[in-house]
């Protein structure tokens, strides 16, 4: 059991940094464009990044790999920690609470999945707010 739990937070880990990296998009964007969004993009950036760096720190010595069950607990926690990494812009600008941020975060990852399975395009304009609408 040790060695699959240290497998999930070197995995967890690395999802972490892409996630942080992903946070460079809005962050430039903010800054190209003079909105002060930067303000909450970039200290997510660093927590995100520095979480997957601890994760990862923790879980090097892994030699295992998951199985099928492993691999479905993988998933799940996958999805649970974007969720928290993703609601830190929300908290950071204090617009949403913790609830509903990290539950707007989950409703926009299961929509972008549902489109980008579905390989059809958008028939509706996507929308970006800090739910102030």
């Amino acid at each position: 059991m040790r060695c699959t739990c240290i497998c999930f937070f070197f995995l967890l880990g690395r999802m972490a940094i892409l996630n942080g990296l992903a946070f460079l998009i809005p962050l430039l964007c903010a800054f190209s464009w003079g909105e002060p969004a930067y303000l909450y993009f970039g200290p997510s950036m660093a927590v995100t990044l520095a979480l997957g760096g601890l994760m990862m720190g923790f879980g090097r010595r892994h030699s295992k790999q998951l199985g099928v069950a492993g691999g479905a607990w993988y998933m799940v926690l996958v999805w649970v920690m974007l969720g928290g990494v993703g609601m830190l812009p929300y908290l950071f600008s204090g617009s949403l609470s913790v609830a509903d941020a990290f539950l707007k975060v989950f409703r926009l990852i299961r929509r972008s999945a549902c489109l980008a399975l579905s390989g059809r395009p958008a028939t509706y304009p996507v929308r970006w707010s800090c739910g102030t609408a």
